[in-house]
């Protein structure tokens, strides 16, 4: 939580800071630590209000511009003299996302490593008989 409420935290230097509880989105609204920058809030998983930090951006370097005529992915560039390392950041697609749950088990997490253990013990198994 302490990137939504963070920055809130250092700038006002208060540490009698506490933030509101919640259940659902809408019991976020109205909070005034998120006000003052222009951010709205969210309920987050451990129930606080936390203030949005993520947003769109285009994550690449100066030097690359989307080429024309071309689909997504291509790019051109047009103003690299060489002087500075290209970077971009990955370009994911509009069908990956993530999935987030409030309540977890400790049942799936003792499957998976009990699962992880017998591929671990037959790889072994199997790489001894074949030797």
């Amino acid at each position: 939580d302490f990137l939504g409420r963070g920055s809130s935290q250092a700038s006002d230097g208060a540490s009698s800071y506490t933030p509101r509880t919640c259940n659902k989105e809408s019991d976020c609204n109205g909070i005034n630590y998120c006000g003052s920058s222009g951010d709205t809030a969210t309920c987050t998983g451990g129930k606080l209000c936390v203030c949005n930090r993520a947003f769109y951006h285009i994550a690449l370097d100066e030097s690359l511009e989307p080429a024309t005529n071309n689909s997504t992915g291509y790019f051109e560039t047009p103003f690299d003299d060489g002087l500075t390392p290209m970077w971009t950041e990955p370009y994911w697609s509009n069908e990956v996302g993530i999935r987030m749950y409030r309540v977890s088990e400790k049942t799936p997490g003792f499957v998976s490593l009990a699962a992880g253990g017998v591929c671990i013990i037959g790889c072994f198994i199997l790489a001894i008989v074949v030797k």
